[in-house]
């Protein structure tokens, strides 16, 4: 990956590149791939993208691990990143499946 950075390409298409290949990774843990996911931005020193952050949550929610999808929106909002309707969608969505509501204050958002 380091000759894509070299290479002057698009930092979102890193990002994605990064978030694509984090999740292709057998046999890892949700928090794992997250982990890899921000290990490997702050390696290539490359600002993770909404999209690519919009993504994760959804891979982290498709697993049913809302308090993961929670913290990458925390990661988002320190990171100056806006949260938009569309990145807690899914969340909401994960969290009425699992029947656990009360994991999402929306006053905090």
């Amino acid at each position: 990956m380091f000759p894509l950075v070299n290479a002057g390409t698009q930092e979102e298409e890193i990002s994605s590149l990064i978030y694509n290949y984090a999740i292709s990774i057998p046999n890892l843990e949700v928090e794992e791939v997250v982990s890899k996911f921000k290990s490997l931005h702050k390696k290539l020193e490359v600002r993770p993208s909404s999209a690519s952050h919009d993504n994760l949550i959804r891979y982290c929610c498709d697993l049913q691990k809302v308090h993961a999808a929670l913290d990458i929106v925390d990661l988002m909002r320190q990171s100056g990143l806006a949260v938009s309707i569309k990145t807690l969608q899914p969340i909401l969505h994960a969290s009425e499946r699992s029947f656990d509501l009360d994991l999402v204050d929306l006053n905090t958002l």
